[in-house]
């Protein structure tokens, strides 16, 4: 048998390789399109979520947090933005690729397949749960976002990577403290935007006929989709993350306390009064629109540039 010419085999090896990376970025597609999403989105939203995380802390109206802002200076108004980029681009990316993965699993394993077979929301249920947990092990991002941006720590702590070497030395549990009320979102929340994403779009669409198809018409679709189903989530979660908020701002090395005792201080914090124990929650809803509006438009731009870009390498 003729060996093949140096040149042609080293055409043959790169070839290989191309198609073994192309296969790999179709497998992981929607890991990408999480990725990707979450990030823009993250830079569009994140003044308004830091002015939701100071009414969260301090119970303040919208303006008393922008002046307490505007009083700290435009460059703190971006201080603590690193870990919600690494934190939400890599939970995104766990939320979609996971959530694909673990539904292919539950849908091709037998013994699954066949106590879930024609129960679809079981299988989305399922594969929420599933992701949810597998993202609440990036809690530690969380933990420092939060650190980062309680005005009172501007002082102690430089940046993200100072934040994270000074709590190693109270022990790897430090870094996972409000992890329970994570746990807690995660997983229904997931289950409620990729359960019902559907649904919410052929409402979305059967109440816009006047509009052509086009790429606007698609966005914007994609975008009340999002929009509408975030806000929802975002509300009904908001007493748990006020929670998450208050656990994971305690002092570092204190004691732990509980999601139920933390609930319980913030009651009595906060008097009892809905308005104080809910602020921001207004905010948030707003918040809440923009960003998953933008996470639904832009996965869906990172899905359809992935599949072209895979199809046309394989013609």
């Amino acid at each position: 048998m003729d060996q093949l010419p140096p040149s042609k085999l080293k055409i043959n090896n790169r070839n290989r390789l191309y198609r073994k990376i192309l296969n790999q970025a179709d497998r992981y597609s929607e890991y990408i399109c999480g990725m990707g999403a979450a990030t823009l989105s993250v830079l569009v939203t994140y003044p308004i979520n830091k002015i939701m995380f100071r009414q969260s802390l301090w119970g303040f109206n919208a303006a008393d947090a922008v002046r307490q802002l505007r009083m700290e200076g435009i460059g703190y108004l971006f201080r603590g933005c690193m870990p919600p980029i690494i934190m939400k681009s890599s939970t995104a990316s766990i939320m979609f690729g996971a959530y694909n993965q673990y539904g292919n699993w539950l849908r091709s394993n037998p013994e699954t397949a066949s106590l879930l077979e024609g129960h679809p929301l079981w299988t989305s249920f399922f594969a929420s749960m599933l992701g949810g947990s597998t993202e609440a092990l990036l809690t530690p991002f969380e933990r420092i976002q939060m650190i980062l941006q309680d005005g009172r720590t501007h002082n102690q702590y430089r940046n993200t990577m100072d934040a994270f070497m000074k709590l190693r030395k109270y022990g790897f549990g430090e870094y996972y403290r409000g992890m329970t009320a994570v746990l807690i979102r995660n997983g229904p929340s997931t289950f409620m935007y990729f359960g019902f994403k559907d649904e919410v779009k052929s409402w979305v669409e059967r109440h816009q006929k006047n509009m052509g198809q086009n790429v606007s018409f698609n966005n914007l679709t994609n975008f009340l989709t999002g929009g509408i189903l975030g806000a929802f989530i975002s509300t009904i979660f908001y007493p748990i993350n006020v929670v998450r908020i208050q656990m994971m701002i305690q002092e570092v090395g204190s004691p732990k306390i509980s999601i139920w005792s933390s609930w319980i201080n913030l009651y009595q914090e906060r008097y009892g009064k809905p308005h104080l124990i809910l602020s921001g929650i207004q905010l948030n809803m707003v918040r809440s629109i923009l960003y998953w509006g933008c996470m639904t438009v832009f996965a869906e731009h990172f899905r359809t540039g992935l599949n072209r870009f895979v199809q046309r390498s394989n013609e």
